[in-house]
């Protein structure tokens, strides 16, 4: 605008002014809708489908900030184009040709802006993020609150809608009994066939959650949901090894790191010395794929490598964590941690091999557990015979399947009702039977039932490395299965508005 006043014409302040404040204010009538329209910001309803995913990767990062950089160059070049339209009563013809290509690359910045920010109905088509999908977030997504958001989509909701995914039935009655045995008396608990999510816990059910995930390379909305199902099918069969690979395949594969990691890590202090978690745990320690980015990071890994005797690996481990060379020198002398435990048996009932039933061994005291885990271990039996966790699908003694996370290491008797326990490290351990569903008892006691050679309470360590339990005999009364199955409708999902 400066070159107003270079103008002969201008011959009073009065008369520049008014010039002056009519080019003014066009110029700044078109740098705010400029600024208001060309700025490609993500609306609420945006932000509410990419907190769908729990997880905010560079992918949405680049879809959120990719649109918003070139719009605000597409506005700043169009700004000073103004400003040069404005001021330019002098400009040679040349330059004139010059400045006639910049609204061309200021169209071309914008309109890729905008095609670059997907429609929110395509997104949440590639998704599978439906009106379902979002009301099953505890806590949504809400700008105007300081408080976080709770959480991706999670309970009933988001399972009856994995279920309408994949069009499989789930149970809505059926159970098989559990025996818990304790030092001298026996407890009873039911095992339901179904999570708290309302999905059905049999292995056809877990192929088709894992092709789910696989065919949408793991981005989609309800990835939590069959995460945590696929864990829950890893510990109702009393298969640590299988939930634990899960983590470390939701981990690297699409992160709910607040809900996965703590329990990984937990699962890794009690669980077995068998080569298949030690496998899980040098994942966990490939820095290719998982960073440890501090001392505490460092230091666990040297302790749960130290607790499965691969002292080695420890010590590498507390190297990096800068630990003292007394303590280095310590953990070389002793001798290392017990890992070879071995628990055999065979079990009957009613005077016949209890044939691919489900034995499982729940520790309650470990050797290496850290200090803060020792109690909670100690108390785990309670939450396992469903004394803890209430809800209307799970009352008392009914627990729900992601208590028997707790179970360290579990087997499936053969043909002859014999089973094998191995690689247990030191410590004292409780027994647990799942029994077949047509066995009738009442929880927590019954007097119909009747065990010969009940365990008790096993120790196993360097003094005591195996516990050969002979013939589990069990008597109880026995009635046909009565399993109900229910069809979920593959209703039509509600889609998203347009915002």
């Amino acid at each position: 605008m400066v070159g107003d006043f270079l103008q002969p014409e201008f011959q009073s302040i009065e008369e520049s002014a008014h010039r002056l404040l009519l080019k003014g204010s066009l110029f700044g009538a078109g740098a705010f809708f400029l600024q208001y329209y060309a700025i490609v910001l993500p609306s609420d309803e945006q932000m509410n489908l990419y907190h769908a995913f729990g997880t905010f990767h560079k992918g949405f990062w680049s879809q959120i900030t990719t649109p918003y950089l070139l719009g605000g160059a597409g506005m700043m070049t169009s700004v000073g184009l103004l400003l040069f339209i404005g001021g330019g009563h002098r400009l040679r013809p040349t330059h004139w040709v010059m400045l006639s290509t910049l609204p061309v690359i200021v169209i071309a910045l914008l309109v890729n802006a905008k095609h670059i920010q997907k429609s929110t109905i395509v997104f949440a088509q590639q998704h599978d993020i439906t009106q379902a999908t979002l009301e099953a977030i505890a806590a949504p997504y809400n700008p105007d609150k300081p408080l976080p958001a709770a959480g991706v989509p999670d309970g009933i909701q988001a399972g009856d809608e994995l279920l309408r995914l994949l069009n499989i039935p789930r149970p809505t009655r059926g159970s098989n009994p559990l025996l818990f045995f304790f030092e001298r008396d026996t407890g009873i608990a039911m095992q339901e066939h179904y999570t708290e999510d309302g999905l059905p816990t049999d292995a056809g059910t877990e192929r088709a959650v894992l092709d789910f995930l696989q065919k949408r390379n793991y981005q989609t909305a309800l990835s939590w949901i069959a995460f945590k199902h696929l864990f829950n099918i890893g510990a109702v069969n009393f298969d640590i090894t299988t939930s634990m690979r899960y983590c470390i395949e939701s981990l690297a594969k699409y992160p709910h790191v607040a809900q996965t990691m703590p329990v990984l890590r937990a699962m890794l202090f009690y669980c077995s010395a068998s080569k298949a978690n030690i496998a899980i745990l040098d994942s966990l320690a490939d820095e290719t794929q998982f960073a440890c980015e501090d001392r505490p990071s460092f230091k666990m890994m040297g302790d749960l490598y130290l607790r499965v005797g691969e002292v080695e690996k420890a010590l590498t481990w507390y190297r990096k964590a800068d630990m003292p060379k007394t303590f280095l020198e310590r953990i070389q002398k002793v001798k290392p941690m017990f890992r070879e435990g071995r628990v055999t048996g065979t079990l009957t009932l009613n005077g016949k091999p209890l044939v691919g039933v489900k034995v499982g061994v729940h520790p309650m005291r470990l050797n290496g557990l850290p200090r803060e885990m020792e109690m909670e271990l100690l108390h785990s039996g309670e939450e396992m015979m469903g004394g803890f966790f209430q809800s209307p699908r799970f009352p008392r003694f009914h627990p729900r399947p992601y208590a028997f996370r707790w179970v360290s290491a579990g087997a499936t008797t053969n043909a002859k009702g014999e089973f094998q326990l191995e690689n247990l490290t030191e410590g004292q351990y409780q027994m647990l039977f799942a029994l077949p569903s047509e066995v009738s008892l009442n929880v927590p006691v019954d007097k119909k039932l009747d065990i010969k050679n009940v365990p008790g309470l096993l120790y196993l360590g360097y003094n005591t490395p195996q516990r050969a339990l002979g013939v589990i005999a069990v008597t109880a009364p026995v009635r046909p299965n009565q399993l109900k199955w229910e069809r979920v409708a593959p209703a039509k999902p509600e889609p998203i508005k347009e915002p």
